[in-house]
């Protein structure tokens, strides 16, 4: 447990002495370096020039910085003050390489107190002068960064790249080889090792940051690492990947984590290995502590242990306020013991009802002594909110001895649950609910987990607001029997381990004579959450349909921290611009297509079959996945 060092009280007689003795023993006292544990420093950094370093410090009256270059002798100067608490020193002929360590004797509340140490190693000879922005401006961190926006400056100075020509062909007409990307926009590829690109950045704040990338490749995996200019961090650790089975089918790297100062930066990507696409890599701020779970700021039904907390049932809720989850937050990880297995915590913002970020079906550590890190994926969460853990369901669900949030998505350790998705049309109008029996034999046939039907809805001229009548959806229901679950007309076969967590219905924009809705569940099946969405686009005006794109794509981000899966009638071919568009705004890949029936994905890879739906006029589509 962290001890919280902003409520020491400061006991000694230093400012009764300063007082009594005046300024001369002030300024003493100053040079000797008191010291006081526990204040953290608030020092920043930024290379200025190719052989500049300027350090800022904020401090009420007075600042003196005690630096050395390369181990050398202590140099010990006043900063200049430049107003409102902000002083300013700037190190001179320094060259590529050097290391300046530092501290600051600075004064908080009329006392003198020492700074934590600082270093950075000089970086000015990395950066080209004749290499600029390709856009024109820096990119923002943080911030996602597009591969092929490197810099402009030519071989040597802004890439390296081993061939000449770009093999691709598109985009830019150097020798950055450059093609279209399933993700959107273009991706960098025919790499090969040693070569580099180099992109400028603007920091807005300095910080620590997490960087993690999009590559794709055919082979086993690869290597990179990143090189920083005007960075505590000169080098980052090197980056290891495996496959991910496809040109064209993107993996999010492990994070690793940077300094980087305010100001600009160049950051060249550095290929270790070859034979791998890359996309774009995304730079987020990286600013968590852990939080101990005994720092709750209320509770409902909780009590505290030797750990932490327990005895933490269903109904109950703990909170912690004002929880900074930063620039975007996506896992969470929990030290947790358990005798049980399968009750269920909800993570939620702001109070014990409001949004949902996760929810985690516990499983046992063995007994209630043996604490485990149990983490798992949230939604993307940003800014300061309270957080509630509000328990579901399940009697001592778990005690909790602390947890730490994260930027980095989980790598979901289930890759061997396969999930069987299945579309279909059962042309509702002419063969249902006669064709009820059909449909359920053909869907038992195909030993699915769970099935998106289209048509099973009255939506026609009902004009706006909801569907109400699921009738024909209902009675495929009552054919489907005993393992089946229905919500609206997705139905999950609960015979095959899956278990429903959620469901939803949202709003698309309407065409001519059509009321559009689509729906989505969030279910698990052997530990592993997914979510699957149903949808029928508008097949009369181009510009709804071109809406229902977004729309659909928005709910697939409402679940951003989970594998998933839209299937339906989209009435665009599954090749095109408004199918494209939803797979480029949600993240997702193209996995069947059966011309306007279509299966995509997210988190997911896999393979479909089509076959014959009969009475339906649409053929049916199924796809089996597995999680990437």
């Amino acid at each position: 447990m962290a001890v919280d060092h902003v409520r020491i009280k400061n006991t000694h007689t230093g400012q009764n002495a300063l007082t009594f003795i005046g300024k001369y023993i002030h300024f003493l006292m100053l040079t000797t370096f008191l010291l006081l544990v526990g204040f953290q420093s608030n020092a920043e950094h930024q290379e200025v020039s190719d052989h500049e370093l300027l350090i800022r410090y904020q401090s009420e009256s007075f600042c003196i910085i005690h630096y050395q270059i390369n181990d050398g002798i202590q140099q010990n100067v006043q900063m200049i003050n430049k107003g409102n608490g902000s002083f300013e020193y700037v190190l001179s002929n320094l060259s590529s390489g050097d290391r300046v360590s530092y501290s600051v004797t600075y004064q908080k509340n009329g006392l003198a107190y020492d700074s934590q140490g600082e270093s950075h190693v000089f970086s000015g000879g990395i950066s080209d002068a004749a290499a600029e922005p390709y856009l024109g401006f820096p990119f923002s961190v943080p911030g996602i960064v597009a591969a092929e926006n490197y810099d402009k400056g030519g071989e040597g100075a802004s890439y390296h790249d081993t061939t000449s020509g770009n093999t691709g062909n598109e985009y830019r007409t150097d020798d950055v080889d450059i093609q279209t990307s399933s993700l959107g926009g273009f991706n960098v590829g025919w790499i090969s090792p040693g070569e580099w690109l180099q992109y400028t950045v603007n920091v807005k704040s300095a910080g620590t940051f997490d960087v993690s990338a999009n590559i794709a490749t055919t082979g086993s995996g690869g290597r990179f690492h990143y090189e920083i200019s005007g960075a505590t961090t000169l080098k980052s650790d090197t980056i290891s990947f495996s496959g991910t089975g496809d040109w064209q089918n993107w993996k999010e790297t492990a994070a690793v984590s940077i300094k980087l100062n305010a100001g600009l930066h160049t950051i060249r990507v550095v290929f270790e290995t070859g034979e791998f696409n890359f996309h774009s890599f995304d730079i987020r701020s990286s600013a968590y502590e852990v939080i101990e779970a005994e720092a709750y700021d209320d509770m409902q039904g909780i009590e505290r242990n030797n750990a932490g907390i327990g005895y933490f049932d269903a109904g109950d809720w703990i909170k912690y306020q004002a929880v900074n989850f930063g620039n975007q937050a996506r896992s969470i990880s929990l030290t947790v013991a358990s005798e049980y297995s399968d009750g269920v915590v909800q993570l939620r913002l702001d109070n014990p009802t409001g949004p949902m970020i996760a929810q985690y079906t516990m499983t046992s550590t063995g007994n209630w002594g043996n604490y485990q890190s149990r983490s798992f994926n949230i939604q993307p969460t940003s800014g300061v909110h309270d957080l509630y853990l509000v328990g579901k369901s399940g009697s001592g669900i778990f005690d909790l001895d602390k947890f730490k949030l994260s930027s980095t998505v989980i790598d979901d350790s289930h890759h061997d649950t396969t999930i069987k998705a299945m579309s279909l049309n059962v042309y509702g109008w002419a063969t249902m609910p006669q064709s009820a029996g059909t449909y359920a034999n053909l869907i038992r046939s195909r030993d699915v987990d769970v099935v998106g039907i289209q048509e099973g809805v009255q939506d026609w001229r009902i004009g706006s607001g909801m569907p109400t009548d699921y009738s024909k959806a209902d009675a495929l229901g009552a054919a489907l029997g005993s393992c089946w679950q229905q919500q609206y007309q997705i139905f999950i076969n609960t015979c095959k381990g899956n278990r429903l967590l959620e469901s939803r219905r949202f709003d698309m924009t309407d065409g001519p004579n059509a009321t559009r809705t689509g729906e989505s569940v969030k279910l698990i099946k052997d530990g592993l959450e997914y979510v699957m969405l149903t949808v029928h686009w508008d097949h009369e005006s181009a510009s709804s349909r071109r809406a229902n794109a977004y729309e659909t794509a928005a709910e697939v981000r409402r679940y951003s921290a989970y594998p998933s899966i839209v299937v339906g009638d989209f009435n665009s071919d599954c090749r095109g611009s408004d199918v494209s568009t939803l797979a480029l705004e949600a993240g997702m890949n193209l996995i069947g297509n059966a011309g306007i029936d279509c299966i995509l994905a997210k988190g997911f890879g896999g393979s479909s079959q089509q076959f014959s739906a009969a009475p339906s006029d649409h053929p049916g589509l199924d796809a089996v996945l597995t999680v990437q």
